[in-house]
């Protein structure tokens, strides 16, 4: 984190003390927030949670995550700060790093940063937390005063990276009830393995919330509405979906991909097939929308408009960047992307993906990546060569489906857990079976 984030954080007063009891607390960072709602930012899955939550009769606190540094004021549901109770806590713990009290040294400054955690436990008095990638902090504060803790998956549960590594091995030695709420069966599966099959670990499959709104979407969802209504103008050409990625060149030094250098974003052999076909098809290019917010975003921006600038049948501009992912997979005919897990939601609209990133040529990675599109058709990884980008194009049109073969629509299933909940059967340490 850059110093500069973190003063951002820190002038942002703590509104703990403003705290009301609620039946959940939701958690969801800056980074969560991808989207522009009644001028207010707007997390696609941690809002809809809280939307559907509320539906069912529940109340709900939502909490930014240190270190967000937006007015809580310009963000929806209006979420508690806690940034300067958090770096007070991590100083003290950082501290003891120089000092010395025998034995228990690790477990006071284990206190010190669960510190900030339990004073908004105490206040908000949840029965149930549900958090995009929640501290580590906050499950063993959860576990410790028997209040069920979720993680709320917002993407490809990867069991090597470094949260999941220790949520993993947080959730396998857990002797409360801790969970996952999961998108498909093989992260169920994924999850439960890892865990070795911890009983306490709960992972009731509910469904990526977000893209649920625009494949089932209601006349009443005044979102959802305007976000379809925004895409860009269909002119009856197929569609080609690009999405771009935050922190690619960072992913790139992580895998040791050599291909690159900085500034790139996409293949050459891609840009070239772009242009040369942009009177055939129509391509949308989304920038991710946190990287759009920032320095990256802007020489994103600046690549694009050097490379596709003034053609017509290339759009990459406020039409695009403003419209909700799922709105314009709902009107493509094909996606195309580096390795983003975007790639799941473009299956639930029936759209086959193309992958670029070199590592995806090795089968078992595709499959360790992506378990649930194993043998369905709908993944594939597009080699660097201008003739194979246009054969996978043609054939990936051709494929285009109602629905995606992978997922099947979960509509009820969060209402069912939300009804365990209401009914106390979800605190009572034991598997939500309904939804077994």
């Amino acid at each position: 984190m850059r110093v500069s984030h973190l003063i951002r954080a820190l002038l942002i007063p703590d509104s703990v003390k403003n705290i009301t009891p609620s039946d959940v607390m939701i958690l969801r960072h800056d980074t969560d927030c991808g989207y522009l709602f009644e001028d207010k930012k707007y997390s696609q899955l941690a809002d809809t949670l809280a939307m559907e939550l509320r539906e069912k009769g529940l109340s709900t606190l939502t909490v930014a995550t240190p270190y967000s540094a937006c007015d809580p004021g310009g963000c929806y549901n209006d979420p508690v700060s806690m940034n300067r109770i958090t770096f007070l806590g991590n100083i003290c713990s950082r501290a003891l790093r120089y000092l010395w009290f025998g034995k228990k040294t690790t477990e006071i400054s284990k206190g010190f940063r669960q510190w900030a955690w339990r004073r908004v436990i105490a206040k908000s008095k949840p029965k149930l937390v549900v958090g995009i990638q929640p501290p580590l902090e906050l499950f063993e504060v959860c576990m410790s005063q028997g209040i069920p803790c979720y993680d709320l998956q917002h993407g490809i549960v990867l069991p090597e990276e470094l949260y999941y590594a220790a949520l993993l091995e947080t959730l396998r030695l857990a002797d409360q009830q801790v969970g996952v709420l999961c998108w498909d069966e093989a992260t169920v599966r994924k999850i439960r393995k890892a865990t070795e099959e911890n009983p306490h670990v709960d992972t009731p499959l509910v469904g990526n919330l977000w893209v649920r709104r625009f494949r089932q979407p209601r006349v009443s969802d005044k979102l959802i509405q305007e976000a379809i209504d925004g895409a860009p103008l269909i002119t009856g050409k197929p569609v080609i979906l690009i999405t771009l990625q935050w922190r690619l060149q960072e992913l790139y030094r992580l895998r040791n991909v050599q291909e690159t250098l900085s500034g790139w974003v996409m293949p050459e052999p891609l840009e070239n097939i772009i242009r040369s076909t942009c009177d055939e098809f129509d391509w949308w290019i989304k920038m991710h929308p946190v990287a759009a917010r920032s320095q990256e975003g802007k020489q994103q921006l600046d690549y694009l408009n050097r490379n596709f600038g003034g053609l017509a049948g290339v759009h990459f501009g406020s039409e695009v960047l403003n419209t909700p992912l799922p709105a314009l997979m709902k009107f493509a005919h094909a996606h195309l992307t580096d390795s983003s897990a975007c790639t799941l939601e473009a299956t639930q609209f029936g759209l086959v993906t193309g992958l670029w990133n070199p590592i995806f040529e090795d089968p078992q990675v595709l499959k360790n990546w992506f378990p649930a599109l194993e043998g369905t058709g709908e993944i594939s990884f597009v080699k660097w060569q201008e003739n194979e980008i246009l054969r996978w194009l043609k054939a990936a049109i051709a494929n285009v489906r109602p629905i995606g073969t992978a997922f099947e629509p979960t509509s009820q299933n969060l209402a069912n857990w939300a009804d365990a909940f209401t009914r106390r059967t979800l605190i009572s340490g034991a598997a939500i079976e309904v939804l077994r």
